[in-house]
């Protein structure tokens, strides 16, 4: 018996000025610090693109989800940049987990305590 699992692709859901629970970062790299600390609980690898910018990746198998984090001391967005594996399709969708990784990493960065 040969059993067909669907890939079910949604449009991509960017996580946009989703602001920092209080209290809020007292300077960008109270936030930047946040914005790590979260991801890495997570499994997500994040780096410095500029002052204002973090890269975040995400291996999960042989999947791949790249995605640009700005922010500021108040608010941050979450934005779909590239992805290995289920890519994203030429119509502006996306497999539904990389929504979900990418939901699940703004709702960890809002819960992550300020130090």
């Amino acid at each position: 018996m040969v059993w067909m699992l669907a890939c079910r692709n949604v449009p991509i859901e960017n996580q946009l000025d989703v602001p920092f629970a209080i209290p809020q970062p007292a300077t960008p790299v109270d936030a930047a610090e946040t914005i790590w600390r979260a991801g890495r609980k997570l499994g997500w690898v994040i780096a410095p693109i500029s002052d204002d910018v973090l890269e975040g990746t995400l291996r999960v198998k042989a999947h791949v989800v790249v995605v640009k984090i700005s922010y500021d001391t108040r608010h941050f967005s979450i934005v779909y940049e590239r992805s290995q594996g289920r890519a994203a399709r030429p119509d502006g969708t996306v497999h539904e987990n990389y929504n979900v990784w990418m939901e699940r990493l703004a709702e960890k960065i809002r819960a992550e305590p300020q130090r």
